[in-house]
């Protein structure tokens, strides 16, 4: 992630953002305490936090690609008391994880940071247990095209509504909550998306 895509995320307003949009993912579909959770870039902590506190899973694990921001995750889990989430440095079109280990995934707004975010997509339906639901939000090419060329982005990381909507097919998911508005005005595609059971 490029120094300005890092200021525009690791900010008090990005904070509050994600609060409301972690709330939002949790309403689409609710799920119950005690699971196992996977956060896909977990970023400075900020979501890890929120995932920990909405959905009270029995076992969290929280990755970024980013060793600085891991370090960071773990200072402010152990404050806000998710120390126990477990905490690495993973490619998410990589996933070191063992097939079939997760109830659920959440993704806030990293799969346009991936450059072959479709193996992520392929990679999050591994690790998903039968019936496992991949809970999104991000940003469309449609809407940030524009802008993230200017910022220096990978611009083969950025997609489609249609695209990601086809992908997450085509890797082996349904979508449950078909993608639609999010809460805040940043992020334009939210959505929940089960692999078969």
């Amino acid at each position: 992630m490029r120094l300005l895509e890092k200021l525009l995320v690791n900010n008090p307003l990005y904070a509050w953002m994600q609060r409301r949009e972690v709330a939002n993912l949790h309403r689409l579909a609710p799920l119950p305490a005690g699971l196992t959770i996977m956060d896909l870039g977990c970023g400075r902590g900020v979501e890890t936090a929120l995932i920990a506190a909405t959905f009270r899973p029995g076992r969290l694990v929280a990755f970024d690609l980013d060793r600085r921001q891991v370090l960071e995750a773990g200072r402010r889990l152990s404050h806000n008391g998710a120390a126990d989430a477990a905490l690495l440095m993973a490619d998410a079109s990589r996933l070191p994880f063992g097939d079939e280990r997760f109830d659920a995934a959440v993704e806030m707004a990293v799969m346009h940071h991936v450059p072959d975010w479709r193996a992520a997509l392929r990679e999050v339906v591994r690790v998903l247990k039968p019936g496992g639901s991949f809970h999104f939000l991000d940003i469309s090419k449609r809407r940030y095209g524009i802008g993230m060329k200017l910022m220096g982005h990978d611009m083969q990381a950025l997609f489609t509504i249609d695209e990601f909507r086809t992908a997450l097919e085509d890797a082996g998911m349904t979508l449950e909550r078909g993608i639609g508005r999010p809460v805040t005005p940043v992020f334009d595609m939210v959505g929940v998306a089960r692999k078969a059971a």
